[in-house]
C-alpha cells in the first residue's frame, strides 16, 4: 500500500478466495447448502444474507 505497487496476486483472486471461505463457513454453520450469486455477491433468497455484513459503528461509514 505504501509503495502503490501491484500486490503479488490479483486483488480479484484474493476477494474471491475470501468470499469462498466465508461461504464454506456459513454452510457449515447452517448445516446445509447455500445458493451463492457471484454477480450480486449475495445468497439467493436466504436468511444467510444477514450474516454477509455487520452494521458499522458510529462514526464509521462506507461510501460506494
Amino acid at each position: 500500500m505504501k509503495t502503490r505497487k501491484q500486490p503479488l496476486s490479483a486483488v480479484e483472486a484474493g476477494h474471491r478466495t475470501a468470499s469462498l471461505c466465508m461461504i464454506v463457513n456459513l454452510c457449515y454453520e447452517f448445516n446445509r447448502k447455500l445458493a451463492w450469486n457471484p454477480q450480486k455477491e449475495e445468497f439467493q433468497n436466504d436468511e444467510a444474507n444477514k450474516c454477509h455484513s455487520n452494521p458499522l459503528r458510529t462514526p464509521y461509514s462506507l461510501t460506494v
